[in-house]
């Protein structure tokens, strides 16, 4: 309850106050609290002097600096910080790499702050290529383990890209070729043409001879539409030497006991080199086709880490799956797509069901702004809270006429004989308080006082 000052106790405060400008310094005309000691020259040079602000250090000026992240300041001495390794269960920090010491010049700095030389463990790619613009599809043909030499465990698909001219290459395609354009008659080395595509013309009336483009001018193979073309009548495949280059031609049969062998440009059928320095990779699967590439220019002594790059896209041969680190493009014809997998981005409001009582959705801007007007739920009262507040429930003449039955805890009524409120405690009614006046000094009595 507030306190107010009676007339006692303002001639009490009024005698201390006398009691106290007792003790006072009278006022001397021309003088302050005290004489101006200090002489008018020094005075009038410190009334000139400003707070002085410390500039900004540039390129041209110097001034203050602030110690940022990885540097650190003691007496006054500005150092760098360390590295700070990373260990199994904890991040490293930034700061100043170690210095490498003598013999480390082929070390490379690992994430834990030392100098060390990298461990071959790549048992995935370990290839030599002979190009820096044929990237190749790789395949095994056997189980490989990690004590397999590269030979055994890959074989070369004769596959591969080149990035320069868009030109895949391979040893034969098979599939829809309906869409080649450009296709050249005279690399036709096999099979038979059939007789839609060669109108008015049998291939079984040719009996003799070969045929050679010199000797059938202006011929076009679309007029052949039925028979087959004897091999007999095609020239032999001429074989290339180091100095000249070879004949197209009709491949040489291949001999009982030749099915592991290939073809060599010299037209004699060989079993294929182990040393091949075009292609050497050892896969971790034999259901893996591999897409690799170059990032420098090998040589034949370059090791296979230096001329070749695992592009990290393969092709599981087996389920059909293709896989890499990540992809680009549209995406639209994708299906069975799970939203788990969703790392990044925003899935658009529209893409979302509506939010309702039973199911979980997107909400209203509406009603995002209706939660969003409410303030945190401590600043509310539970029901629980406010079960025993004050509830006013009327008036009535005197006290006797409170009423003794229906009550709940908290009901008030006020008297107006008396101006007292009473609440119900739950057993009887208690006396909250009355009205009642407080009777001010006024200024005649406040004058009196002062001039006392």
């Amino acid at each position: 309850m507030s306190k107010y000052l009676d007339k006692d106790g303002l001639i009490y405060l009024w005698s201390k106050i006398k009691a106290l400008l007792a003790n006072k310094v009278d006022v001397v005309a021309g003088k302050g609290l005290s004489t101006n000691d200090f002489t008018d020259t020094l005075k009038n040079k410190l009334d000139g002097l400003s707070n002085y602000t410390l500039p900004t250090a540039s390129s041209s000026t110097k001034g203050g600096i602030k110690v940022g992240n990885g540097l650190s300041i003691s007496s006054e001495v500005l150092s760098a910080n360390a590295m700070g390794g990373a260990s199994a269960s904890g991040a490293g920090s930034a700061g100043m790499v170690p210095a490498p010491a003598a013999g480390n010049n082929t070390a490379f700095l690992r994430g834990d702050g030392t100098w060390a030389t990298p461990t071959n463990t790549d048992t995935k790619v370990n290839v030599k290529l002979a190009t820096t613009t044929k990237a190749y599809l790789l395949g095994t043909s056997t189980t490989p383990s990690s004590s397999n030499q590269a030979v055994e465990a890959l074989s070369d698909t004769g596959v591969y890209l080149d990035t320069t001219a868009g030109k895949l290459t391979a040893t034969s395609f098979d599939g829809d070729g309906s869409e080649l354009t450009g296709l050249n008659g005279s690399n036709i080395s096999s099979g038979t043409v059939a007789a839609g595509r060669i109108a008015n013309l049998a291939a079984s009336k040719i009996t003799s001879g070969t045929f050679d483009a010199a000797r059938i001018p202006d011929l076009s193979a679309s007029k052949i539409t039925s028979g087959t073309l004897d091999a007999a009548r095609l020239p032999a495949m001429g074989g290339a030497s180091s100095s000249a280059a070879g004949t197209a031609g009709a491949v040489p049969a291949p001999a009982s006991g030749d099915q592991e062998k290939f073809l060599r440009g010299d037209g004699t059928w060989v079993a294929a080199s182990v040393e091949d320095t075009k292609v050497n990779v050892t896969l971790s699967t034999t259901s893996k086709a591999y897409l690799l590439g170059v990032t420098d220019t090998p040589t034949s002594t370059a090791t296979a880490r230096s001329a070749v790059a695992d592009t990290g896209v393969y092709l599981d041969t087996t389920a059909g799956k293709l896989t890499a680190t990540s992809f680009a493009g549209n995406g639209s014809g994708l299906t069975s797509l799970n939203a788990s997998n969703l790392g990044s981005g925003t899935v658009p409001a529209a893409r979302l069901p509506a939010a309702s009582a039973s199911a979980a959705g997107a909400m209203s801007a509406a009603d995002y702004s209706k939660l969003a007007a409410f303030g945190a739920a401590s600043t509310y009262a539970l029901k629980t809270d406010i079960t025993n507040m004050y509830k006013h429930k009327g008036s009535v003449a005197t006290e006797s006429a409170l009423p003794s039955t229906g009550n709940t805890a908290g009901d008030v009524y006020n008297v107006t004989a008396t101006g007292m409120n009473f609440v119900w405690t739950g057993d009887a009614w208690d006396a909250l308080g009355e009205i009642f006046s407080i009777d001010s000094i006024t200024n005649a009595e406040i004058d009196t006082i002062l001039a006392a």
